[in-house]
């Protein structure tokens, strides 16, 4: 039987409760017009083209920056390679808004710290 480790306890409950507040709060921030970055945009635009217009991740603010003669538009990865959008297109897709990836994000990086603290545990 495993004992009960309050330090484990601890984390965990850090965890949730990082993931929940920062979630809200970045939530009240889209809703209040206080994201100051395209980043949300793009990432929503690559999303649901895939999802809805059977485009792979199409964008087209990059096309602004780093023209491409003849095109109107690019695939998301034809700037940045990120794989990682696939693993998120199926959460997307049960939920498809800009507040799917604002809780996405602060669930990842509260995540993160399960690592920390599995190898702080193994090397302590």
């Amino acid at each position: 039987m495993r004992r009960f480790d309050i330090y484990s306890v601890i984390v965990y409950v850090g965890i949730v409760a990082y993931a929940i507040t920062l979630s809200y709060y970045t939530i009240l921030k889209y809703y209040t017009f206080h994201t100051h970055a395209a980043d949300l945009g793009i990432f929503a635009q690559a999303l649901a083209s895939t999802l809805y217009y059977h485009r792979l991740f199409y964008e087209s603010v990059d096309v602004a920056i780093i023209p491409k003669p003849g095109s109107i538009g690019y695939s998301f990865l034809d700037v940045h390679f990120s794989p990682t959008l696939f693993l998120l297109l199926p959460i997307y897709a049960v939920y498809p808004s800009p507040t799917t990836l604002l809780i996405a994000q602060s669930v990842i990086v509260a995540l993160g710290a399960l690592p920390i603290y599995w190898l702080g545990r193994w090397l302590g």
